[in-house]
């Protein structure tokens, strides 16, 4: 009889068990959804990828520009394809996407005594765009290494070694194609 009413007190007790994990996943996937239905309406606030693209490159170009204004002897090329990738974190599920755009390279580096003007320039330039943030990531004669953020998404990286590169990505954007289209 013991092992009866021990047996039937399992079961009632597995089967709340079962029950509260199934409320709690269906509270987990509620969550989630509304997590995503902010995140597209944050990106649906922005521009679209293709806009954020020609922003970026359009700043990377002007501070390419600056830069051989200072110093004429940098002659800049693009040195690798454009890069697409799918946004991760609060984004996952928007179908949003970023963009690596080709680096810009010369094979000359940037004299360090002109260093401080062209990073000047290209903060001004990359302000314009909304990029307003720096973080130093190198600042050693020879060895300078600079991104230029904003709270927008979008980051410009200027620096240089044995040559000197300026690379930029996108913040996470929903395609145009998508913007088109309702809230999912």
């Amino acid at each position: 009889m013991k092992l009866k009413m021990a047996a039937e007190i399992l079961v009632v007790a597995l089967a709340a068990t079962v029950i509260a994990g199934c409320e709690g996943a269906e509270s987990v996937e509620d969550n989630k959804q509304s997590q995503t239905t902010e995140a597209e309406a944050k990106l649906r606030a922005w521009p679209s990828l293709e806009e954020t693209e020609r922003l970026v490159n359009d700043t990377v170009r002007g501070i390419a520009e600056a830069a051989t204004a200072l110093v004429p002897s940098l002659i800049w090329r693009p040195n690798r394809e454009r890069s697409q990738y799918s946004c991760a974190y609060e984004y996952e599920d928007t179908g949003s996407r970023w963009v690596s755009t080709p680096h810009t390279v010369s094979d000359v580096p940037i004299p360090d005594g002109e260093w401080p003007r062209v990073l000047q320039a290209a903060r001004d330039i990359a302000r314009e765009a909304g990029i307003t943030e720096v973080q130093v990531l190198s600042d050693m004669p020879g060895n300078r290494n600079v991104r230029l953020y904003g709270h927008n998404g979008n980051a410009i990286t200027i620096g240089y070694l044995k040559a000197s590169v300026i690379s930029a990505e996108t913040g996470c954007r929903l395609p145009a194609a998508d913007l088109a289209q309702p809230p999912s």
